[in-house]
This record gives C-alpha cells, structure tokens and sequence, in this order.
C-alpha cells in the first residue's frame, strides 16, 4: 500500500471529526450569537388610573313624550379620556340594598327615567315611591377595562310628587 493510500483513512476521519464538530457547535454557536433578551423598562402602576368624572349635576326635566311626568338628568364631562371610554352609573338605594350599575356608553348624560327605576333596576321604584332616595355615581371604564373611582359626590334621585300626581305618575326627580 502506498503512503497516499495509508494517508487517505486518516484524512477521511479528520474531515468526519471537522465536520461532526461544525455540525454540532454551529448552532449553539449562532443561538449565542442571535438570541436577545430585551428587559422591558419597569412600569408604574399607577400611571395605569383612570380619572375620576367630574362635574357631575342633576337637572330634573320633563321626560320626552310626557310633559306631566319628571325625569332626572345626570350629566358629567367626557373631555380628557381616550377615544372608547365608557361610562356607567352606580345606583346605591338609601335603604341598604345591594347597588346596581347602568352601562350608558360614551355619551356624556344620562336621562333617569320611571321606566328605567321599574323595569331595567327593579324594585328602586318602590324605593323611590316609599320616599327613598337612590345616590347617582358616575363611572368612567378605559377601553382596556380599568374602573374610576366613583364621581362625587354622590348625586341624588328621589320620586316626583306633585300636588295633582302622585309618585307613580310624577316620576323621578333631583333630590
């Protein structure tokens, strides 16, 4: 056998052993030099508040369609939150019974009807018709689902007497 011949083995294996070696260390090697981890700067959750409404009042007004019937009107300011806040009124009777929340949307009032008293938060008419009072929050909700504290201070709503109607036929008016 001729020394070329006896050197070609040996070649063989040190070109296996290279190229076992570069198989094996090439992608550890560019995972080390790919990979980046990135910390993210600490956040401060309490630049995460929603601002609390403001400049809530209550005006008792006619309700629509029927003049001889009161309505109470909650109104508060909308300017300063971001585009898709919503709003919501928290009703909490003066009797101790659990508080209900209206959704009203991004408007900017909302109008506190009989109806809404007796259908969509059932059993505050009767608060009401019993010379009870509700108090009236108003609740701002960021798109991403944070809550405001509740507006103040606390509005009220009691039933509309007159001297001809009685509760049932006034409606709702400010307290």
């Amino acid at each position: 056998m001729s020394t070329q011949a006896r050197r070609l083995p040996h070649r063989r294996l040190a070109l296996i052993i290279v190229l076992v070696a570069v198989l094996i260390g090439a992608p550890t090697t560019s995972y080390g030099l790919w990979s980046h981890s990135a910390s993210l700067p600490p956040r401060d959750t309490s630049t995460s508040t929603v601002a609390t409404p403001s400049n809530a009042t209550c005006t008792t007004e006619a309700e629509p369609g029927e003049p001889l019937w009161r309505s109470a009107r909650i109104r508060w300011q909308t300017a300063g939150y971001p585009v898709g806040t919503t709003f919501q009124l928290r009703l909490s009777p003066s009797n101790g019974s659990a508080p209900q929340t209206v959704s009203v949307g991004t408007v900017d009032n909302y109008l506190i009807t009989r109806g809404l008293l007796s259908g969509l938060v059932g059993g505050l008419l009767e608060l009401l018709l019993g010379g009870g009072r509700i108090g009236v929050n108003v609740i701002a909700v960021h798109p991403s689902g944070w809550t405001s504290q509740l507006s103040s201070p606390t509005l009220q709503v009691r039933g509309q007497e007159t001297s001809v109607l009685p509760v049932i036929l006034g409606g709702v008016r400010c307290a």
